[in-house]
């Protein structure tokens, strides 16, 4: 009966350990420590949707579109007779907010570009590197 007893201890400690380095596991997966080799995407594809889904300029644009659209239009029309020098500013203000997305858009893709150019070159060195079997 004791050994029945032992061998069920050892089953729940071997139990406990495992779902402990499963809980590990699970936590450097999600930190991006650790790369998932069973997943069927890619690091760099992963990466490329986290970007895409954080970037929400096309509605932000839509937005202030559809604020400038619903003005009325003799609100409009007196802002372009009464204040010619503030709509200047604001065209002004506009295309460097369009130049600032647009540059900012830029340096996010160049910062994937030479992600993956690092990690294609990182690949192709370590492969031409590694001594033959």
């Amino acid at each position: 009966m004791g050994d029945a007893g032992a061998a069920m201890q050892r089953a729940q400690d071997k139990v406990a350990e495992m779902q402990a380095r499963s809980g590990a596991l699970d936590e450097l997966l999600a930190s991006g420590q650790l790369t998932d080799l069973t997943s069927t995407s890619d690091d760099i594809q992963a990466q490329l949707d986290k970007a895409g889904g954080s970037s929400n300029v096309d509605a932000q644009i839509a937005a202030l579109k559809a604020q400038v659209a619903h003005r009325p239009a003799n609100c409009r029309q007196e802002t372009r007779s009464s204040h010619g020098h503030e709509d200047q500013h604001r065209k002004g203000q506009r295309l460097n907010a369009r130049m600032f997305v647009t540059g900012l858009a830029l340096v996010v893709l160049y910062v994937i570009i030479i992600t993956v150019l690092l990690r294609v070159g990182v690949a192709s060195v370590s492969s031409s590197s590694s001594p033959a079997p």
